[in-house]
């Protein structure tokens, strides 16, 4: 699961939500909430999970 959050700890979107085999993917953010609205630039925390645990956390930095 692929998830973006703001810095208040407010889910903004889901990215992905699926399974799949080992290897590489590429996903992409269009800036938009879950409801398909803009969201305002700013800091964003994109986390990844697999399986309930937290795999990594990484600052995204949202420019317009």
């Amino acid at each position: 699961k692929l998830s973006i959050y703001d810095l208040n700890g407010r889910l903004v979107t889901v990215l992905v939500d699926d399974m799949f085999s080992p290897g590489y993917y590429t996903a992409l953010w269009n800036g938009t909430d879950g409801g398909s609205y803009q969201v305002s630039s700013g800091i964003y925390l994109v986390v990844l999970d697999a399986e309930g645990r937290n795999i990594q956390t990484r600052k995204l930095v949202l420019l317009k």
